[in-house]
């Protein structure tokens, strides 16, 4: 299982080259993608050869099976302080 945080910076390379290159690893079974910015959360989970995704949300559960947890998400965020959204004029 891996966990990363998503940054504006580095979106493509985890949403796509990273999720390639996971994928090409037998031992990894899932990859989530935290998203930085607010509550929500990419999660692939394999299926064969293939992987799928889910998106989840604020007030959902993220199950992690191959561990044997399940939790709310938000509880990953727990303390984190989001800046203010301010749109360009």
């Amino acid at each position: 299982m891996i966990f990363e945080v998503l940054s504006p910076s580095t979106a493509s390379i985890d949403q796509i080259t990273k999720s390639q290159e996971y994928a090409a690893i037998a031992s990894v079974r899932r990859y989530v993608i935290l998203a930085q910015d607010r509550i929500g959360a990419t999660v692939f989970e394999r299926a064969g050869d293939d992987w799928i995704g889910h998106v989840i949300a604020k007030k959902a559960m993220l199950s992690l099976p191959e561990i044997g947890v399940e939790l709310p998400l938000a509880e990953l965020y727990d303390g984190v302080v989001f800046e203010a959204f301010s749109p360009a004029p």
